[in-house]
Order: C-alpha cells, then structure tokens, then sequence
C-alpha cells in the first residue's frame, strides 16, 4: 500500500482544501455514546460519499466501543485508505491490522517504549502499512522525526486521560513548528470548529483527525465541508498597477486577480500586454502567491488567453454554461492551470447557465467538472464597483455545504467584515476587489494590509 493514506491527504491539500480525516467512533470515555442509533459503516460510506479523503476506525473496545470487524467492514464498504486507531502494543495487534486491509496505523509514543515503538513502526512498513507516529511531547515529536515517519500526528489531549482531559489545539500550537522535515503532520482531538482547524493550520500542520465534534454535530456532512474550508486564502481582484502588486506579495496575499480581456468594459480590464507584465511578477516573486486571471467569453479564446500568459488560475466570471465551464477546465488542467467558476447570486442568472435555479443542483454539476474552486458571487459587472453591495451569508453557506472543492466568497466585502463573514457563511476563502480601492483599479494600502491582517487573525 505505500503511503496509500498520506498521498490521499496530499491530494486534498493540493486541491485547496484541508484534508480532515473523519473518525469511525462508537463511543467517548468523555461523552459516552456517539452513534445514538446510528450504524457506524452507513456513516463511513456518507462521508465517503460527500469527499472524505480518509478514515480513521477506532477499533478499542472497552473504553470505545470498536472491534476489528468495524475496520474490515468499513475498508470494505467504502474503498478510502482506513487509519486504525487502537492502543497497539505488539506485533500480532501489527499483522492483524494489516489482514484487516487497513491503509495506515496508529502508534502512540506516550504508550510505548522507543525500542517497541521502532520495532512496531518497521513491522507496519514491512506490511505495507503506514504508521502515523503520534505525539503530545517535543521529545516525542523530535523522536518521530529520527524515524522518519511520513505521518506524525500531535494529540492535543493526553491518551494516557482517556479523553477527559479539557484538550484544546494549545497542543498543536506549541508543537507544530517542530515539525518533522517531510512528515504530513495531523492535529488530533479536541478539533471542533472551524476557527480551531484555522489555528492548528496556521500553525503549520497538514492535515485534521475529528472524531467527537463530528458525530454531535446537528448536521455532519456540513460540519465536514466547514471544516474542509478553512484554510485562510486571500484574493484581491482587480489590480491594475505594479506598485499595488508589489503591496500584496508583501502583505501575503495568496491570490492576485487580474481582469484581461474581459468580454464587456469594466473599469478593471486589461490588456493581454499589460496582463502579462503583472502574471510575471507574481511568478517571479517566489513566494506561495499566485496569479489570476479574471475573464469570460468564448472557450477558445479564455484557453488561447490563458495558455499564452499561464497563470495559476483563471477566474470566469461572464456567461460561461456548465458545458462551456466543463470545456475550459479541461482544457487548461493538463497546462497546471485551475478554474474558478462563479455562482452568482441571482436564480436567474444561475438558470440561464446552469439550467437551475436550485443552488444545491447547480453546485452539484460544478462537482463533477475539474475547475480547482467556486466562487459564491453577489457581483455583477453591473454591480462590481457599488459600494453599498451587501453579501448574502445565507446563500454563501448553501454553496459551501453542497460543495466538494474549495468556496470564495466575494461581493461587498471590506476589511472589517472579514472575521464576520468567515462566521456567517463557513469559508475563509475571501475575494475583495472594491472594498480595499481608492478608486477602480487603484488599491489602498492601508486597506490591503488590514485585509491581510485580518486573515492573519482568523
């Protein structure tokens, strides 16, 4: 199997979103029955369903309720790689994991000594499973290191209290700058809201591990994409100048728009020419930001305009149909180039070009392409430069819940309401154009460093 399990959480992070690993769990020392009459593998295939890249499947009897049969039965009944979470302590619990068909297993630092633990981790790698070290110490992390582990988990809980421990991601957040060079590094336990999934990757772990919070959740699946969301990313859209360039790769701004040649006159619009210019910077400046094109019209004419300046993404924002949507993405995913689609806020619109009105129908189609993101809009090129636009939380959080790539929102934002409206609608993935100008084109610096300290904060 490899590193069946760490490659599927690699893949979910390349793809913008955080890979949450949802934990098969019957029971909590702290809060006693989760499953109140639920069936454990209904709920494996559920999650599978909604985009899960990975399970855990806490096996431990006594104080959780699992067995080695829900292992098998899940791996099973869902085909995603299966971490088992146990108290394993010797080599016979390492083969029969292995027989079980799991992908990775877990071995806790905390309950074993280093000479056990080396031997465990090199059986696990002979039997082509993937240990996921665990650790609550700097020692023990540094000790996962020596070995090399291509998973390291930190529990922000001590094991050894069974849960009932007040655990927050105090843990992760004192720990994670030690992490392992080339190690995927989770956050386990005590993960319950966005905000502390934020914190956890802030702090630079990879991946989450939720298992409580997800089973008392009032609706599972949209705690699930919530929690996928939130990895902070900043846009600022219509820039036009280098000198507002150079202001947001020095703030950290993730994602830089550029509108080019969009099909209809808008204040913001470029020429290929002058767009090419601020594409280079951006790649130029060998940091994490990346570029965008913002632009609609034609398939053949967004692709021969994306191809010739290769940026990170396009953004499509006229009158594409889900065909023509499908067509781009398409075309431009084998050149390493993503696609945003918008959604936009009016049913009409959303009729004419996706043939629903129906948010959950509409998102649904765009599931199924390849673009990269979608893009919850109340803009229109009517409406982008209003300054009294205000965005609708409500429809923001429809797209969010039915979507399986990661959600940006855009429309009347400003600095101070980006910690809001990363409450109210379940995203921090934040798109402001308008809201950080002087006037059409020209950005406010001390509007573009607040917007990137707010995210800083989340």
């Amino acid at each position: 199997m490899g590193r069946l399990f760490s490659d599927s959480l690699k893949r979910r992070q390349a793809a913008g979103l955080v890979p949450v690993i949802l934990d098969i769990k019957c029971r909590s020392p702290k809060e006693g029955d989760l499953l109140r009459g639920r069936d454990p593998v209904q709920t494996a295939r559920m999650l599978a369903a909604a985009g899960a890249p990975a399970l855990s499947v806490v096996t431990e009897a006594a104080h959780f309720g699992g067995s080695l049969d829900l292992l098998k039965t899940t791996v099973q009944a869902t085909g995603l790689p299966v971490l088992r979470k146990d108290f394993i302590r010797d080599q016979a619990a390492v083969a029969e994991t292995a027989r079980a068909g799991a992908a990775a297993i877990l071995l806790i630092a905390a309950m074993l000594d280093r000479p056990l633990l080396t031997r465990l981790y090199h059986q696990a790698l002979e039997l082509g499973l993937e240990p996921l070290v665990e650790t609550h110490t700097a020692d023990e992390l540094a000790f996962a290191a020596s070995l090399k582990a291509s998973l390291t988990g930190i529990n922000n809980r001590d094991i050894r209290q069974l849960e009932k421990d007040s655990g927050t991601v105090q843990a992760t957040a004192e720990l994670a700058g030690r992490k392992p060079s080339g190690s995927v590094l989770v956050s386990e336990s005590a993960i319950a809201t966005p905000s502390d999934v934020r914190r956890a990757i802030a702090n630079g772990t990879d991946a989450v591990l939720v298992g409580t919070a997800l089973w008392q959740a009032e609706d599972m699946i949209l705690l699930y994409r919530q929690l996928s969301q939130a990895r902070p990313t900043l846009k600022i859209c219509g820039l036009t100048q280098a000198g507002d360039v150079a202001l947001c790769l020095d703030a950290g701004v993730d994602i830089l728009g550029f509108v080019t040649e969009y099909p209809l006159p808008v204040p913001w619009n470029l020429t290929r020419q002058q767009a090419a210019r601020l594409v280079q910077t951006v790649r130029d400046n060998n940091r994490s930001s990346r570029s965008c094109l913002v632009t609609g019209g034609r398939p053949a004419a967004v692709v021969s305009l994306a191809s010739e300046l290769h940026p990170h993404l396009v953004q499509l924002h006229h009158q594409e149909t889900l065909a023509e949507t499908r067509q781009i993405a398409e075309a431009l995913q084998p050149l390493g180039i993503g696609v945003i689609q918008a959604i936009p806020g009016d049913p009409v619109i959303r009729q004419a070009r996706y043939g629903t009105a129906d948010i959950a129908s509409a998102v649904e189609a765009l599931n199924q392409t390849a673009v990269y993101a979608l893009l919850a809009d109340m803009r229109s090129p009517a409406n982008a430069a209003q300054a009294d636009l205000v965005l609708d939380p409500a429809f923001c959080r429809a797209v969010v819940a039915h979507a399986a790539k990661p959600v940006m929102v855009a429309g009347g934002l400003t600095p101070d309401r980006i910690e809001a409206t990363v409450a109210a609608t379940g995203t921090a993935f934040i798109d402001i154009m308008s809201g950080v100008e002087i006037r059409p084109g020209v950005k406010d610096p001390k509007h573009l460093r607040q917007a990137a300290e707010a995210m800083r904060h989340l």
